[in-house]
């Protein structure tokens, strides 16, 4: 009788469990809003074009080596880093997202959406609809994982080009190039 309870307790467990973690694509996944910090001295003395992602840090990692683990809907969103005076400006200037084949991934500039269908991306709030399109940067970039593949994650690395702008005095671009990674549906 012991073994038979057990056993229906193991089975009910193993039930509930099973119900609570589900896949359905209304799901709201965690949103990563990473902090980024680096030294700005040390930034805008480097020669433009400079690849600084070991310089910089997500929530402590090099950027060179961080990734965003993004479920479908949820957003990662990269906005004004620590380190900077409160009289510096941050602006993106430039956000080129790639597959792991390392093909640029074009978004429409009518809905923002990847032509692979797994990203979107997100205009703040209080922002022109052509917010991503017009030839001016940005202070602050996001990006939504609409889809996901059933089986395998899907790897991407995107390269953001910043200025600095401090003392009316424009510093760079830099580049700085960490990854997204869509978790699988399974």
């Amino acid at each position: 009788m012991k073994t038979t309870n057990l056993l229906y307790v193991f089975l009910i467990s193993t039930i509930l469990l099973s119900c609570s973690s589900s896949n359905d694509d209304s799901e709201q996944g965690a949103s990563d809003v990473p902090s980024v910090t680096f030294d700005v001295d040390e930034v805008i003395a480097l020669t433009a074009g400079t690849d600084i992602s070991n310089l910089v840090s997500f929530n402590g990692e090099p950027a060179a080596t961080y990734t965003t683990e993004l479920n479908v809907n949820s957003t990662l969103t990269v906005g004004r880093p620590d380190g900077l005076l409160a009289t510096d400006e941050l602006e993106y200037y430039d956000v080129v997202v790639k597959n792991s084949s390392g093909d640029i991934v074009d978004f429409d500039e009518v809905t923002n959406i990847s032509n692979d269908g797994f990203l979107k991306l997100v205009i703040p709030d209080g922002k022109p609809s052509d917010y991503y399109n017009g030839n001016e940067p940005v202070d602050i970039f996001e990006i939504q994982a609409i889809n996901a593949d059933e089986q395998s994650d899907i790897e991407y690395k995107y390269d953001l080009e910043i200025y600095i702008i401090r003392n009316n005095v424009i510093y760079g671009p830099y580049i700085i190039d960490p990854k997204i990674r869509i978790r699988a549906r399974r």
